[in-house]
């Protein structure tokens, strides 16, 4: 089968070398130059090249005719495999991008090309004003925070484990209230981050026996916050973002750190209160008895209405969250 031949306009030599390794990991035959001029004199060669992909398409379809023209002045008959008379145009209009999305474009737009997308289709990747899928922003963000995921494993065995639970946890509740995919989804992501600001406090305090005192108190309450500044360095996602610092806040307003209350606190932040306290009931923690899923449950019951959302809670006891680990 012939591999796609590419051919990117791309001056920063730096990104030049990562286009040509993600090029080669999508099974593509990639170049990058870091002009037109030397595009025009890459196209000229007798192989075909099937895409250009540059921030001035125009200027790159002149090159490729001009190339073309000489080429066939210059041969009999056309190349045997040879693509279309002319390559596909990608239009890269990407400056605005920060380098860690024109990364995340440039990889679908190769993949794109290895499935031989439609060009209207691989245009949108090349366009910054277009949405990128959010299932793929949360990958790259999952990828990005392994390094704080690794340190956390370390800092107190318990959490890693606690927050994938969490995430599961609340991904059942939520498809239990019949949210939407792209919901349920958000909310298994917004678990598996939603203590890592329990990075900035000290581990004697996380795993601590006897009751914590004030100050200890004030430095646990914080964690929410200094979550959120953490995952803000990765992704802009609101929705997250929210999901990490309000996962703490209480029905009745007497959580924190903002002290919001009902309605005024994301529904996605009220399903991860849920599953959040169920989890840590029900888990071993050095500071208090595990509990079991009846005795959990009799206590998210009590607090029905004070910490937790009724309609959570009726979504809470219709997920069956006892049978829901693998």
């Amino acid at each position: 089968m012939l591999k796609r031949r590419v051919l990117v306009v791309e001056p920063n030599g730096t990104m030049q070398a990562w286009i040509r390794a993600e090029g080669e990991r999508a099974g593509l035959m990639l170049e990058a130059v870091d002009s037109h001029e030397t595009a025009g004199i890459r196209l000229r060669e007798d192989a075909p090249w099937h895409y250009v992909v540059s921030s001035d398409r125009d200027n790159a379809r002149d090159k490729a005719r001009d190339a073309a023209r000489e080429k066939t002045e210059r041969e009999a008959a056309p190349v045997s495999g040879a693509c279309e008379d002319e390559p596909r145009y990608v239009p890269l209009a990407l400056e605005r991008c920060s380098p860690r999305e024109k990364k995340l474009r440039l990889r679908l737009l190769f993949k794109g090309m290895q499935r031989h997308d439609s060009e209207a289709r691989l245009e949108r990747w090349g366009d910054a004003e277009f949405p990128l899928p959010a299932v793929r922003r949360q990958r790259e963000l999952l990828r990005a925070l392994r390094p704080a995921f690794r340190e956390f494993a370390e800092k107190e065995e318990t959490l890693h484990g606690h927050s994938y639970r969490v995430g599961f946890y609340a991904a059942r509740i939520g498809e239990s209230l019949t949210m939407s995919p792209r919901v349920v989804r958000l909310l298994f992501v917004g678990g598996w981050i939603h203590d890592l600001g329990k990075l900035r406090v000290d581990t004697r305090i996380l795993t601590k026996r006897e009751s914590l005192n004030e100050q200890e108190w004030k430095s646990i309450r914080q964690h929410p916050v200094w979550g959120e500044e953490i995952v803000e360095d990765h992704t802009d996602d609101r929705e997250l973002l929210d999901m990490v610092r309000f996962h703490h806040e209480r029905f009745d307003g007497r959580g924190y750190p903002d002290n919001l209350a009902r309605e005024s606190i994301p529904i996605a932040a009220r399903i991860l209160a849920v599953a959040d306290a169920y989890d840590a009931m029900t888990s071993e923690r050095t500071y208090c008895a595990k509990l079991s899923h009846r005795e959990a449950v009799r206590e998210v019951l009590s607090c029905t209405g004070s910490q937790f959302d009724p309609a959570i809670v009726r979504g809470f006891l219709n997920s069956r969250l006892d049978r829901a680990l693998p």
